[in-house]
Parts: C-alpha cells; structure tokens; sequence
C-alpha cells in the first residue's frame, strides 16, 4: 500500500507486453462419399437384392474423417460421430419398369383371351389311288381357343385371320424324290383349292438309309369357313407316323 492507503493492482502480464490469445481447437471435418460398385466390374449395372437393399458400396478417399462405418453383410451404415449431417443419395435406374411395381393378376374378367392354336401329330395315313397322293389322317397333341376344328384329315377354320401354318413329314422311303402338299380348300369344299406350301426332298437309293424330312412353313391369312389338308403327292408313300417326324400346326398371330 502506499500512503493514501490504495491498494495497487499486480500486472498480470510483462512490462510491456500484451497477453497472447489462447489457440482453439479446431473442429474436425467428417464427410463421406460412397459409390455402389458394378456387379460386373465393367458395365457399371448393379442389381440390387430380393429386398431391395443395394449392395456393394465402396468409399471414395476425402481428406476429412469419416463419419460412418459399413457393414456389407447388413447393407447398412451406422453412424459413429453424432452432430448436424448433410445427407444425399441418388440411384439411377436401368429402366423405368424397375421402379414399378408389378401390377397384381387380373381376375378371371381381366384375363387376356387365350391365343387359337392347334398342333397335330399323324393317327394314319390313306393312299388315294385317284388322286396319286397319300393323305394324312390327324390327332390333336394341342390345342387352344375356338378358332380351328379338326375333322379327320381336314382342318376348318372358324375364326379368320393372320396365322402361322407350319407342317413336317418324315418319309422312309427310296423312291428318288418325296415331297408334301398342304392344300387351301375354299369354304364348302366347292372347288379345286390352292397349294399354300409344297416341299420336295432327294431320297438316299438304299431303303435303311432313306430317311429324309421335309419342313415347310409361313405367315397366311385365312378366310372364315376355309379348310386345310397335307398330303404327299405319290400314292403309297411310305411315312415315318412318329410325332416328332410328321406334324401340322396353325397359330393365329
């Protein structure tokens, strides 16, 4: 103290020098930036899983900490470090399909109409000595809607339209040439027809060796009432019956 009695303050700091500011420290960066990593390794296409859960990600080096750790297994991110995030995602679909979900099955009104189809395989054949051909007799193997009736050798068409018509016989026989004709028949049967196809094949002249198919097939537009027969166009043709050798079959497009 000194003689009034006041009290003097000590200097906290040196004879003319000012006090230096604390250093903060400063607050660490955390930031992740992830990316899905092509199921091929190429393409750069990922399907993600049964659960919708995309898989595969790979994290891309920043100079920051991360604030997540991955689980490949789960599929999931768990956050190690709490605090205030900016979050983004974005997953570019192949196409827009893919993020549709599938349409529940239409009820029986709903239901598509069955496509006509008829697929036959032989049940005999018969020789027309007249004609000098040999005619094939049918069975149906398959058969949908209500657009084709078969009857006998004959098929009759009861829905017009644009079908594929296809036929195969499968001859055993050495006679040099061997073929097959599926014929047009105008409604009623009046009237001479018109070959739709015709197939012709060389036969090999020694009879264990003479086995030869002849396949034909295209696109016809077919009238209401219209009628179609194949047959060989030699009398007593000798024919593999087997299913998988001779066949006829109409699909309207």
């Amino acid at each position: 103290m000194d003689q009034a009695g006041t009290r003097r303050h000590r200097r906290t700091a040196t004879k003319g020098k000012r006090p230096r500011p604390r250093k903060s420290t400063p607050t660490p960066l955390y930031a992740a930036h992830y990316k899905v990593q092509p199921a091929d390794g190429q393409t750069g296409i990922y399907t993600a899983g049964p659960d919708g859960t995309i898989r595969g990600w790979a994290e891309t080096w920043l100079n920051a900490s991360s604030p997540l750790r991955y689980d490949e297994a789960r599929g999931i991110f768990t956050v190690t470090h709490g605090g205030l995030y900016y979050v983004y995602a974005q997953v570019s679909p192949r196409s827009r399909r893919q993020l549709e979900r599938p349409s529940p099955s239409p009820g029986p009104r709903h239901q598509h109409r069955q496509r006509t189809a008829l697929h036959l395989v032989p049940s005999h054949c018969s020789t027309n000595a007249e004609g000098d051909v040999t005619e094939l007799w049918w069975a149906p193997a398959l058969g949908q809607g209500h657009g084709l009736e078969l009857s006998g050798s004959i098929v009759t068409v009861r829905q017009a339209g644009l079908y594929l018509v296809y036929s195969q016989v499968l001859f055993h026989d050495p006679t040099f040439t061997m073929g097959q004709v599926l014929w047009r028949l105008p409604p009623g049967g009046q009237g001479p027809g018109q070959i739709l196809l015709r197939c012709v094949q060389s036969m090999p002249g020694q009879r264990e060796q003479a086995y030869n198919s002849c396949y034909s097939g295209g696109a016809f537009h077919l009238q209401r009432g219209e009628g179609l027969r194949l047959a060989g166009p030699r009398a007593n043709a000798s024919l593999d019956l087997t299913p998988h050798g001779t066949f006829l079959g109409l699909v309207r497009l």
